[in-house]
């Protein structure tokens, strides 16, 4: 399937809904530089689960979308392997900087 049936990038993670309902459940958005909502993602499981670190993987998920394709087409060069192989790197590194939410 190569159509790109989702909503286009890039996604951030909004604070709008911290401390949503009164203190009682609390959350993040993720939504389009836009400000139209993706999804929402709650502090539930009595606060056990990281809930912005999990808001920050899911907003890079169009980021890691795209740089999969460069990794895949930078694989595919074979003329230069050795730049290729550092390109790759540099977009990897890239990408998990931006999954952890680091700028």
């Amino acid at each position: 399937m190569d159509k790109e049936n989702f909503t286009p990038g890039p996604w951030k993670v909004s604070e709008e809904l911290e401390n949503f309902y009164e203190d009682c459940l609390t959350g993040l958005a993720v939504t389009t530089t836009g400000g139209r909502d993706i999804c929402h993602v709650w502090n539930a499981s009595g606060g056990s689960l990281p809930y912005k670190e999990n808001a920050a993987l899911i907003a890079a998920a169009p980021t890691m979308y795209q740089v999969l394709k460069d990794v895949a087409g930078i694989l595919r060069e074979k003329e230069y392997p050795y730049v290729a192989r550092q390109g790759v790197a540099l977009l990897i590194d890239i990408l998990l900087k931006h999954v952890r939410g680091e700028k």
